[in-house]
């Protein structure tokens, strides 16, 4: 009798624990071994069981989970990586099937008092398909660095994903993460009851960095999103693979790095270079990058992508040699331009810079419909010795050019440049080679140094890096707009009025000239 009371009550505590995981999403199952996921002793259950659609799968604590050739998981969240003891989790998967039904993160979740863990996503081969378990999950998405102060890492060379909501990298501003794609093919938005998702995020509010040299994404509804919010940083390095977005933004709201050597993007409506307010979006375009935009290309426009006039912004567009190719179905509008009122002082900056290739030509930048340059800025940056009077095409329209007067070019360490009209209808933008003589000093390029050059100088004090140049300031080559750069103004100021330089300052008042305005544009653009 004690023997049958005792395995009812057995009975009961197993049914009662099956029936509490019959509550979807209510019940963890943390991994405690590396292991298989497929095998009940990598997990914490007391009843031998394996995760399912009914339970979070937690990975945690430097434990690594696998799924192989025909392995066949589910889970109703994945988790990678959520605890507060800086410790790693790891998933691989190198064939069978991943079904996750609301999320897969990695970095991060919910885990009490903000994860500061690392979850890292290995995939060779098999599949991963979020959201396959009941359409229309409105959190079907791949998180990689989630929450709190988490960092998740994607290495993709192989198989498939399926994330309908979309793919967010550095999800929270305190969270980074990275995803590196060798191969494989990532599919984004392909659910029809959830119209309007299937973004990808690099940099989502936090630092993210994406790169790839193989395989393909493909956004079917949503944009790719680099730099998405204020607080966002995202760099992307592509020199290979294919990616096919709806819209793309280099710098949406925040700060956006992207490096394209090779691969190719094909754009299906528009593209943004810095898109809104005090956004900072660079596109630099080298090797055989191959750039299609069906609709406009819009570098730092007068109009964002939300109607709304950016203030503060800077968009840079640097096309590196003679392989590139850039193909705009639409029009070009590039109107960075100086917005004045009595309070402050904005300046939204369109750049582009053509660096020229073995043969002395640049690629150029072919527009279907009009380019809008007002107020752009184009810098010639030389590798060879073009001789005076080259003529480079930079951007060939069907629908000509328009606010030409407006666009200037700075002069380069080699030469001076100016931008002129060409082709039948005056479609094309080009630049030649008047001189390959300049006037030290003389940033701006209109052949007299004065104030224009001075404020010139104090804008761009103390920058360095290799895309800091004549028409920046620098002046002796170093790449560092300093003090040796004020002691040549100073010493070449006035030249150009009469053939010599006259009422020349001392280089020490010119650096504390700049000082100041330096101070002065700081605290205008700060209100």
């Amino acid at each position: 009798m004690r023997q049958q009371i005792l395995l009812l009550a057995m009975a009961a505590v197993f049914i009662a624990g099956m029936c509490a995981n019959t509550a979807i999403g209510q019940t963890d199952l943390n991994a405690v071994a590396t292991g298989n996921w497929v095998d009940f002793t990598t997990w914490d259950s007391a009843f031998f069981e394996i995760p399912t659609e009914t339970h979070d799968a937690q990975i945690n604590n430097n434990y690594t989970v696998y799924i192989n050739t025909g392995d066949a998981a589910d889970s109703f969240r994945t988790v990678v990586g959520d605890n507060v003891d800086e410790t790693t989790g790891t998933l691989t998967i190198s064939g069978g099937t991943l079904r996750t039904d609301k999320m897969l993160s990695l970095g991060g979740f919910e885990a009490v008092g903000g994860s500061n863990g690392t979850g890292i996503l290995n995939q060779s081969g098999g599949d991963i398909l979020i959201g396959d378990i009941v359409p229309g999950n409105t959190y079907a998405q791949l998180v990689v660095g989630h929450k709190g102060t988490s960092h998740g890492i994607y290495n993709l060379s192989g198989g498939t994903i399926d994330a309908p909501q979309g793919l967010s990298i550095a999800h929270v501003a305190t969270s980074t993460g990275e995803m590196h794609q060798t191969g494989g093919q990532v599919t984004l938005g392909t659910d029809p009851a959830q119209p309007g998702h299937g973004y990808f995020n690099v940099g989502n509010s936090g630092v993210g960095e994406f790169s790839m040299t193989a395989g393909s994404i493909t956004m079917y509804t949503q944009p790719f999103y680099v730099g998405y919010a204020a607080t966002g940083n995202g760099t992307v390095d592509q020199s290979g693979g294919t990616i096919t977005a709806i819209n793309l933004l280099v710098g949406r709201a925040g700060v956006a790095d992207y490096d394209m050597s090779g691969g190719a993007i094909t754009v299906a409506e528009n593209a943004w270079i810095a898109a809104r307010s005090a956004a900072q979006g660079i596109f630099s375009l080298s090797g055989d990058a191959d750039v299609q935009i069906t609709g406009n290309l819009n570098v730092c426009p007068a109009v964002g992508d939300d109607g709304n006039a950016p203030t503060g912004a800077s968009g840079t567009l640097n096309i590196v040699g003679e392989s590139v190719t850039i193909t705009v179905g639409g029009n070009l509008v590039a109107t960075g331009a100086t917005v004045t009122d009595p309070e402050e002082i904005w300046v939204n900056e369109s750049l582009f810079n053509f660096t020229t290739g073995a043969t002395d030509d640049v690629s150029t930048i072919s527009v279907t419909g009009t380019a809008d340059i007002d107020g752009a800025v184009f810098d010639i940056i030389e590798t060879g010795s073009a001789g005076d009077g080259t003529i480079l095409d930079l951007i060939s329209t069907g629908g000509g050019i328009s606010n030409f007067a407006t666009a200037t070019v700075g002069p380069t360490a080699t030469g001076i440049w100016a931008l002129q009209l060409g082709g039948a209808s005056d479609e094309i933008l080009q630049a030649v080679k008047l001189s390959s003589a300049h006037i030290p000093g003389d940033a701006t390029g209109n052949g007299i140094v004065d104030d224009e050059d001075a404020q010139r100088l104090a804008t761009n004090w103390g920058t360095n890096g290799s895309e800091i140049g004549w028409s920046q300031g620098d002046f002796d080559g170093d790449n560092i707009v300093g003090p040796k750069d004020a002691s040549i103004m100073a010493a070449n100021w006035g030249f150009g009025t009469g053939g010599e330089a006259s009422a020349v300052p001392e280089p020490s008042t010119l650096v504390l000239m700049l000082g100041t305005l330096c101070l002065l544009l700081a605290r205008r653009r700060s209100r």
